[in-house]
């Protein structure tokens, strides 16, 4: 794929000023960016000339046409929280490794007898070894050590 073509999407657009004080004004009245004013007029421009449909039309007017405060809020709230404790922030994402390498070591030992390969197994082994003393899928995987080496 050549440089352009993955780009051919992004448009650069010079508003003369009479559309930069219209978009100015409508970003305003939405209380909106102005990137969101461009897309939303864009978007009522398009229904109007009836080249995109009714269900397109609400959806892109309901997304540009958000308060940018509420897109701040709604951004803001996905962040971590900062009045959280960051020991608490830790040990939260601990407990989503501990779940991910839990779930990767269950795979491994219920797929075991499919891969005989001893490098596989190897690997296996290495990262239960990790997390022995955390995981009882990790204790369930080595114990295979005893018979399959």
């Amino acid at each position: 794929m050549s440089e352009g073509s993955h780009r051919e999407h992004i448009h650069n657009v010079m508003l003369n000023a009479v559309f930069y004080v219209g978009i100015a004004k409508l970003s305003a009245r939405l209380e909106c960016s102005k990137s969101a004013a461009i897309l939303y007029a864009l978007n009522e421009g398009l229904f109007r000339e009836g080249v995109i449909s009714q269900e397109d039309h609400d959806l892109l007017a309901g997304r540009y046409g958000r308060k940018l405060k509420d897109v701040i809020a709604q951004a803001q709230a996905k962040r971590e929280p900062s009045h959280v404790a960051v020991l608490s922030i830790e040990q939260r994402k601990e407990k989503e490794l501990l779940e991910r390498k839990d779930k990767q070591l269950r795979g491994m030992f219920e797929q075991w007898d499919q891969h005989p390969d001893l490098d596989w197994r190897q690997k296996a082994f290495a990262e239960a070894e990790k997390f022995k003393d955390r995981l009882e899928s990790a204790k369930l995987l080595l114990a295979k050590r005893e018979t399959a080496i």
